[in-house]
């Protein structure tokens, strides 16, 4: 009578076992996982359409993102901040997103300054980032090695300081 329970257990046990294996291993694009809801794209490129926002339209594929394009906001630079500008905005756009894209050119050996700007901005480590994954694009007339994973660096040091899910770079 055991025996024949364990038989008649055994394929409900081996369904579960697989749906919580492929649950866990299923995998689509860009670095092999595909982002879900709330995407948002920074796009710390001069150009709204550029190279770097193809790229992120291709990573993105029909997945539904929203684009915020640095060049369009006014974010000054630390210490030279009297009054208001747009830092908040965009800083704000990040808190609502689930799953961030960072994407800059190469210029001079690193990367843009309208990112590093932004960057810089994050003076106060709080918990608005808490659980965000982030991935970054990093493009130009052949970034080498050397400077992606510098620039890779400064975000995944800033993915740790604010509680973020560092997912690499986007190739």
């Amino acid at each position: 009578m055991k025996k024949l329970a364990f038989v008649l257990a055994l394929p409900v046990i081996v369904v579960i076992f697989l749906a919580i294996y492929f649950a866990g291993n299923s995998s689509t694009k860009g670095e092999n996982v595909k982002m879900s809801n709330r995407n948002l794209f920074i796009n710390a490129s001069q150009n709204r359409n550029g190279n770097t926002a193809k790229l992120a339209k291709d990573y993105f594929g029909n997945q539904k993102y929203k684009q915020i394009n640095l060049i369009d906001y006014d974010i000054k630079q630390l210490g030279q901040v009297k009054g208001t500008d747009d830092f908040e905005k965009v800083r704000s756009e990040i808190e609502e997103a689930e799953n961030i894209v960072i994407g800059t050119p190469v210029y001079w050996s690193d990367m843009t300054g309208l990112l590093k700007t932004f960057i810089d901005r994050h003076e106060l480590v709080d918990e608005r980032y808490n659980d965000k994954n982030i991935k970054i694009i990093v493009q130009g007339s052949g970034p080498t090695d050397k400077e992606i994973k510098a620039i890779s660096h400064i975000i995944e040091h800033f993915s740790e300081r604010f509680g973020m899910e560092y997912r690499g770079v986007i190739k």
